[in-house]
Formats: structure tokens, sequence, C-alpha cells
């Protein structure tokens, strides 16, 4: 379990961002681009090219796959650490509050 600060979880969560909007995204948009050209490749008797590029696209999805499996960790992370923290502050809180009252 780690510790965040404020600061380093909205850090941890614009990289996460970050992370889907220019990698995963491009990701997709390679793996779809590189199948168009396979298909033109293979209708024009290209088909050691075309496979050869369908293999990049293969790999291309491999990798959002783990970027996805990456950016829902951090996410994750950041949530339980955000939790932990307003949950321990909260028991702080009524522990002071009883501690006045005594």
């Amino acid at each position: 379990m780690l510790k965040l600060t404020k600061r380093k979880r909205n850090g941890l969560t614009r990289l996460a961002n970050m992370l889907y909007r220019d990698a995963v995204s491009d990701e997709h948009k390679a793996a779809v681009f590189y199948r168009r050209i396979a298909e033109i490749l293979r209708n024009d008797g290209f088909y050691t090219q075309a496979d050869a590029l369908i293999l990049i696209a293969e790999g291309e999805e491999i990798h959002k796959d783990i970027l996805n499996e990456i950016i829902a960790d951090i996410r994750e992370q950041v949530i339980v650490s955000q939790f932990k923290k307003e949950t321990t502050l909260k028991g702080e809180s009524s522990l002071m509050s009883r501690l006045k009252k005594a």
C-alpha cells in the first residue's frame, strides 16, 4: 500500500490519463492502420509484407492491453490511497472530538 500525498495522487492521475490518451489511442490507430495496409498489400500480391504488418498490428494490440492494465493499476492505487487517507482522517477527527469531550 502506497502512502501518496494529494500532489502525488494528482500527478499520477494526470500520468494515467496521458498514457491512455497518447499511448493507448495511438496503439489502436496504428493497429487499424497496419491491418488496412496489410489488406491492400495482400490484394496486390505482397503476402510476406502483409503478414509482417499483421504481426506488427497484433503486437500493437498486445501493447495496448498491457498499457490498459498499467493505467488501471495506477488509477486503483490512487483511489485506494485517497480512500485510506480519508478514512484515517475521519477516524482521527472523531478520536480528537472524543478526547475533547472527556
